[in-house]
């Protein structure tokens, strides 16, 4: 079975200036894309190649370019996309305190 991951994408139209949400489908063994409208119910983007999208770019707050449109990922569209996603994501947390605010940047 080809992998699969799975994502909800959001683009906002410059000329409508209308939020629009897809559903965005990755296949990292053939690098394809596909894209399917949620508001509509119909396929914006059928299954094809596409060599600009990779692997390392698809996470929570990206934004990729796929043929002109500048798609953010917003979350994760199945359980499977967000275990294997999340197993070979790094978080960090930095605390700043308030007297080291002065000293930050130098």
């Amino acid at each position: 079975m080809a992998q699969r991951y799975a994502f909800i994408a959001e683009w906002l139209d410059p000329n409508s200036s209308v939020l629009w949400r897809y559903q965005l489908f990755y296949y990292p063994d053939t690098n394809e894309v596909e894209m399917f409208d949620i508001k509509n119910r119909r396929h914006f983007l059928k299954r094809t190649r596409y060599e600009g999208v990779t692997k390392d770019q698809l996470y929570i707050g990206s934004t990729l370019t796929v043929y002109a449109r500048q798609l953010r990922l917003i979350e994760y569209n199945d359980e499977y996309t967000r275990q294997a996603i999340e197993a070979h994501s790094e978080r960090t947390l930095a605390l700043i305190k308030p007297d080291a605010l002065q000293h930050t940047g130098k």
